[in-house]
């Protein structure tokens, strides 16, 4: 700016002296929005110099139409940097009362609005990890939010295989980045006496930064197995955090950066808050495997005892009748057609209770309607047979068609509604029970089932003795989902199963080179 006065009196030296010292970025445009002056601050930001900027088409268009407009952010190509820089700016008259040139304050928000986006990110992580119904699902949401928040090239998740420090990929994004043949082509680089990041950052237990990794990598003919691999995509340096859980290593979260991206201190903690979630995430795998383990071994039991309580009871009592019947034959006492009418009676009632109670089991294992026609038929059929064998009358609130649920989930699902209908009967007293089941916007497109009656009730605070809600709470958090109870004495009971909508698709379950290593 040349020194003179300002419309309004000011010396332009003064003028130009507060745009000098200004901390946001200051630019005068002409009315077609180009620049006539750019202060040093947003030199800085645009990353040219004055001369270089003055008379170029700036980043706001029609700059007369914005004066006095509310911010506005845009995106803005910035020399040598691998990323859009994001400015957030606003336009006001240069000469008040009449056309003229245009003052822009402009500032660079980049760098806030990734902090932003990583925040979300490790949101969203965290709520998967709560509801992970799939180990490698979950870790690749994991790296694909990494990536998609951050502007990287790739990212993976290696998880040890328990044997000689061995990795396999468990999560990756994006997935062709990482060809099938990985781990064998990882596995040739160590034995030609490679060294892995990885592995440092394992032993160490603290992140590895490596900048310019990949022309060293590529340099290098211990990593001639992997040189194809890791030319066919953009990136640069390279960051390791390892996984931990109790104490014990489990793995590394890897993640390549852009040419140009050089990682910061708070590119670093994000990566390692990732890894944390991750690491949670296996956690999770393996408590809930061996749950499930445990589960199917209680299950067992309580099938053999529902097995020697009833079928083997019947069965028992028709060996005995049948011998009692041989006998008879034996010294003459059946003689007459009215004797052995009796006795064929008992011999085909205990048949056939021994039967009834056979299928009866056979369905708890796997309901055949369920898995034909789905929870909402299952539920429906149970609701109506309870009506008519109990003094109780039962109403439903179901989706018309069936549900697309994991058969896993499915059949947990109707396990918790039978068992909590079996509890208005036995110990609620109640005369009436609703089952609802809905997919409502207002809880987040999750899977709501609820089950109330009108029953005693009781004080859920109060200790009941019984194993029957906690075993109830874990079928329902082996699946991911949450149950929640409400009662009062005499004011009935509500029993409430949220299950997250990322497992109305079929997953495929935990992996199972996860479920069968140790991970130690």
């Amino acid at each position: 700016m040349t020194v003179g006065n300002s419309p309004g009196g000011m010396p332009t030296s003064v003028v130009a002296s507060v745009f000098d010292v200004a901390f946001d970025g200051l630019a005068v445009l002409d009315e077609r929005g180009r620049y006539l002056y750019v202060n040093p601050t947003g030199c800085d930001i645009l990353g040219a110099s004055a001369d270089e900027l003055v008379g170029l088409a700036s980043f706001v268009h029609d700059a007369t139409d914005q004066v006095r407009a509310t911010s506005t952010t845009v995106t803005w190509p910035r020399s040598g940097s691998p990323r859009d820089r994001e400015l957030t700016y606003r336009c006001l008259e240069l000469t008040a009362g009449r056309p003229g040139g245009v003052v822009v304050a402009f500032r660079d928000i980049t760098e806030q609005r990734l902090r932003e986006r990583q925040l979300a990110a490790f949101a969203r992580a965290a709520e998967s990890v709560a509801y992970a119904g799939s180990l490698r699902g979950t870790l690749d949401m994991i790296c694909d939010e990494i990536v998609q928040s951050t502007g990287l090239a790739a990212g993976q998740i290696l998880l040890i295989d328990g044997t000689d420090l061995g990795l396999q990929v468990h999560g990756a994004a994006p997935a062709a980045a990482f060809p099938p043949d990985f781990e064998l082509r990882l596995d040739e680089a160590r034995r030609r006496g490679a060294q892995l990041k990885s592995l440092i950052a394992l032993s160490t237990g603290r992140p590895v930064v490596a900048p310019h990794r990949k022309p060293e990598m590529l340099a290098s003919r211990e990593w001639e197995p992997l040189h194809e691999h890791f030319d066919a995509f953009e990136w640069d340096s390279f960051v390791s955090a390892p996984l931990r859980s109790h104490g014990s290593a489990i793995g590394a979260l890897n993640v390549y950066y852009r040419p140009g991206h050089d990682p910061s201190e708070a590119d670093v903690a994000f990566v390692g808050s990732m890894a944390d979630q991750a690491a949670v995430a296996v956690q999770n795998a393996r408590l809930i495997t061996a749950s499930r383990g445990r589960a199917a071994l209680d299950e067992r039991y309580r099938l053999a005892r529902e097995l020697h309580d009833s079928a083997c009871q019947e069965l028992f009592s028709l060996t005995l009748e049948l011998r009692a019947a041989h006998r008879a034959l034996d010294h003459g006492r059946l003689s007459d057609a009215a004797g052995v009418g009796r006795r064929l009676a008992v011999l085909e009632e205990l048949a056939y209770a021994a039967l009834r109670d056979m299928r009866g089991l056979v369905f708890e294992l796997h309901p055949t309607l369920l898995h034909a026609e789905g929870l909402v038929a299952a539920v429906r059929r149970e609701a109506e047979s309870l009506a008519a064998r109990e003094t109780l009358h039962t109403t439903t609130t179901l989706p018309p068609e069936r549900l697309t649920l994991d058969p896993t989930v499915e059949l947990e699902l109707y396990r918790l509604v039978k068992e909590a209908l079996h509890n208005s009967v036995k110990h609620a007293d109640a005369t009436t029970v609703h089952v609802e089941i809905r997919q409502d916007p207002a809880e987040g497109r999750r899977l709501v089932v609820e089950i109330a009656d009108d029953g005693v009730g009781f004080d859920p605070l109060v200790p009941s003795g019984g194993l029957g809600l906690v075993s109830m709470r874990e079928r329902a958090e082996r699946v991911g989902g949450r149950l929640t109870l409400e009662s009062v004495p005499a004011g009935g009971t509500r029993v409430r199963i949220v299950v997250p909508d990322m497992l109305l698709a079929p997953p495929s379950g935990l992996d199972d080179a996860v479920a069968g290593n140790p991970l130690s």
